[in-house]
């Protein structure tokens, strides 16, 4: 589970600042910033936060890939919604199969009833339901037409303030590739508030960049990063191994 949501921003930081503190690597240097954005660093995962706001829903599309070579580069993908202590998770393994996609908010945790294959296209959601006090996970695998919701009971009283599209790997057995490798491929990412406003990883809320490095700061070595996001409304974004230092 990503660790960076359950705690707060303190460790937050400007991609100016980010940028002339970590060790970056050549593949990532290369690509200039979408626009200026706070940057956090964790010990485990990489992807986009979305904060500020109160948030209901949050979704993304990703295509199952295949096992990487190196066992360690084998995280999952994960969404999430989280009051900075307490997440709700949804999460997607490298690989695909039979207990891939699993669900956890904490009171109830379970896994979905499908086996995706390496290559098919999934739609997964959260969806926080306040007027039945539950969380609403769901997969829709639109290359078989499969689809399953989970709704469960969730902490009452509970007010989501991020909303996250992360990946996340072990640091310890990670490999360091010679070139860059793209892992995951997020795709039509939406965000929506307690009040219907509907946007992407990168506003109208503030949108905080999370990159992974072997200690969790910005002087560690990257393990795992986000690619600027692009598209329609910034609605799409990709998650990379750096090439190994040289």
């Amino acid at each position: 589970m990503n660790r960076f949501i359950a705690r707060t921003f303190g460790a937050v930081i400007t991609a100016g600042a980010a940028a002339t503190a970590v060790n970056i690597p050549a593949s990532a240097a290369a690509q200039p910033a979408h626009r200026s954005m706070p940057v956090a660093y964790d010990q485990s995962s990489a992807g986009y936060v979305s904060s500020g706001w109160r948030f209901r829903f949050v979704a993304a599309t990703l295509k199952v890939p295949a096992l990487q070579s190196i066992t360690g580069d084998n995280g999952p993908a994960e969404l999430s919604l989280s009051d900075g202590t307490h997440p709700a998770v949804l999460q997607l393994q490298t690989g695909g199969g039979a207990g891939s996609i699993t669900y956890d908010n904490g009171l109830s945790h379970g896994t979905m009833p499908l086996a995706p294959r390496v290559g098919n296209i999934l739609r997964l959601s959260i969806y926080r339901d306040q007027a039945a006090g539950r969380d609403v996970f769901a997969v829709s695998n639109t290359s078989t037409g499969r689809t399953w919701t989970a709704p469960v009971t969730a902490p009452a009283g509970i007010v989501y303030r991020q909303a996250s599209a992360t990946a996340s790997l072990d640091n310890a057995t990670a490999g360091a590739p010679l070139n860059a490798v793209r892992l995951w491929s997020f795709k039509s990412v939406r965000v929506t508030s307690y009040s219907g406003i509907r946007g992407t990883v990168t506003g109208p809320w503030l949108t905080t960049e999370l990159i992974d490095t072997l200690d969790g700061t910005s002087h560690g070595q990257w393990v795992l990063f986000p690619r600027p996001p692009w598209g329609n409304s910034d609605q799409n974004f990709t998650v990379w191994k750096p090439e190994s230092p040289h």
